[in-house]
């Protein structure tokens, strides 16, 4: 990928991958439990666990994996008294809940809480009395920006924040030039630095696509696909 960027944009690269995290097993489960660990100081009674997941999505996600991750360590999510239900959809807990049942959406990953706000939002739609005062979002790794976007949604319990890796850092000068990279990688305005420009600079099971593009993508620019070193797969347009 180097060869392919100009000296700016190669320092900037060099900068960024300084920070750059990548989260495998079984690192990565360590971390959901200590998020989980987090909620749990909350000294919650009885707790309705469900896939972060919006309604219709039919590829297997990555809350999935770490939903059943937690289905498979029971034990260890009730260590603290609580009582807890494993739901394969957050709407299956309506009919048996109580008004303080906890229902707590879990995922690896929150970029920049877009997709959780949309299903916190569908959460409100089908139960409007539920409130976000027994409602969390418990996830390995968050960027800083997704507390901004659920705050007053929801409770956010986190083992690991990542902030923007140009913007929150000394690299805040190369703004300019990743922008010019990821317009040049095709990518529309609002994803040139990442989806909603999140400025991430992470991989886990597969690079989430709030990474800065250079990393990832696999689209063909001047006639070769880009070299990304963590590519993300199925981004190849024409």
């Amino acid at each position: 990928m180097l060869e392919r960027l100009s000296e700016a944009e190669r320092r900037c690269a060099l900068g960024v991958l300084e920070s750059y995290s990548v989260i495998l097993e079984p690192r990565l489960k360590e971390l959901i439990f200590q998020a989980w660990s987090q909620f749990l100081l909350r000294k919650p009674g009885v707790v309705w666990v469900a896939p972060l997941l919006k309604s219709g999505s039919r590829a297997p996600k990555s809350s999935q994996i770490i939903w059943a991750t937690l289905r498979g360590h029971k034990e260890v999510l009730e260590k603290s008294g609580a009582h807890v239900h494993l739901l394969r959809s957050h709407k299956r807990h309506l009919a048996k809940r109580k008004p303080d049942d906890w229902l707590v959406l879990v995922d690896d990953y929150i970029g920049s809480g877009r997709t959780a706000a949309g299903v916190l939002t569908e959460v409100v739609q089908a139960d409007p009395t539920r409130t976000s005062e027994n409602v969390a979002v418990v996830a390995a790794v968050a960027q800083s920006m997704a507390a901004d976007h659920l705050n007053g949604r929801c409770k956010l319990d986190v083992a690991l924040v990542r902030h923007r890796c140009l913007s929150d850092t000394q690299l805040v000068g190369f703004l300019e030039q990743m922008r010019g990279l990821g317009r040049r990688l095709r990518f529309p305005e609002c994803e040139v630095l990442g989806y909603e420009n999140t400025e991430a600079a992470l991989t886990l099971r597969r690079t989430p696509n709030n990474t800065l593009p250079m990393f990832w993508t696999n689209r063909r620019v001047g006639g070769a696909v880009w070299p990304a070193p963590f590519p993300r797969g199925n981004d190849r347009e024409t």
